[in-house]
């Protein structure tokens, strides 16, 4: 494989500035035949303090992502943000770190992957206490973008990005963005936002990652879940090919289970509520198993 020609990003610093970032090295990661390009830089704003909007871009795209129209021709632009401090406010770090590349899922047992998304450095050593980070995932910052995948087929828990079952091979382009909160002036925490990040991510799913045909037609003819999220009461709905016994169980991802019942399954529609209002807020997994057969599903409770 030809090493890649190395490309200038540009930073964009919102006071007016902007750079070239400096080229630092190049990997080759043999076991999966990608490059990695690194690239670094050091910018100090003058005499002024407040949010500041930056814009990074960088050069073209892979060709051939599922989700990207002609992603050939395409380059990406990564709008974040930072809040810069006085000089006398010594313990605010905030960093702005934009990240580009392809990425892994590791293949869980019930066939969702999932990926570690990677929290900013402890710089000062003072641990997460006085920062916290949300996660939210948003289009791949990309013009030519489609929105294919799912919603609730993508979320993320504790830190962990989560797919349920992709259906098709092939590349795929996803963001998340991260936010970094800390303390205001008045030692209120989480009441600031220090900076947000954009990760733009690519993850190539191969034949392993792809649930069976068959399990694929009884998810889309066995069991709906609405509304999702949900706040108080979720509604289940459910109907197989033949008379027969099932059970279905509702647990977090912690493996807890917080509902199970037995079920008369048939070919006609079936409607089950379940009352959700004082279980813990988070990802919970819903499995309706039928002799050899299991249908899994997701939900969120807010």
């Amino acid at each position: 494989m030809e090493t890649p020609d190395v490309r200038t990003p540009i930073i964009d610093w919102g006071d007016g500035n902007s750079s070239t970032l400096e080229y630092m090295g190049i990997g080759y990661f043999e076991e999966v035949g990608l490059y990695r390009v690194q690239y670094g830089t050091h910018y100090v704003y003058a005499d002024t303090s407040g949010m500041f909007e930056l814009l990074f871009q960088d050069s073209f795209l892979i060709p051939g992502v599922r989700n990207i129209d002609h992603s050939e021709t395409r380059t990406f632009a990564i709008r974040d943000s930072i809040f810069i401090f006085p000089e006398e406010n010594v313990l605010q770090v905030n960093i702005f770190n934009p990240t580009a590349g392809r990425r892994n899922f590791e293949i869980n047992s019930d066939g969702t992957l999932s990926h570690q998304l990677i929290r900013l450095p402890d710089l000062l050593g003072l641990g997460w206490d006085i920062h916290s980070y949300t996660y939210e995932i948003v289009p791949f910052p990309a013009e030519g973008f489609l929105d294919t995948i799912p919603s609730e087929d993508l979320y993320i828990e504790n830190d962990m990005l989560y797919w349920d079952k992709p259906k098709a091979p092939g590349i795929y382009a996803l963001g998340v963005k991260m936010t970094q909160k800390g303390e205001d002036y008045s030692g209120v925490t989480d009441s600031i936002t220090l900076s947000t990040t954009t990760m733009g991510l690519m993850f190539e799913i191969d034949e392993e990652m792809i649930v069976s045909q068959h399990e694929i037609e009884l998810v889309e003819d066995g069991l709906w879940l609405f509304p999702n999220p949900a706040t108080s009461t979720l509604q289940l709905q459910l109907r197989h090919t033949q008379a027969t016994q099932g059970k279905l169980q509702i647990e977090n991802l912690s493996g807890q289970t917080f509902y199970t019942e037995a079920l008369n399954l048939s070919p006609a529609l079936q409607s089950w509520q379940v009352d959700v209002a004082d279980w813990p807020s988070g990802v919970y997994v819903v499995r309706l198993q039928a002799g050899a057969q299991q249908v899994v599903r997701k939900f969120v409770k807010e």
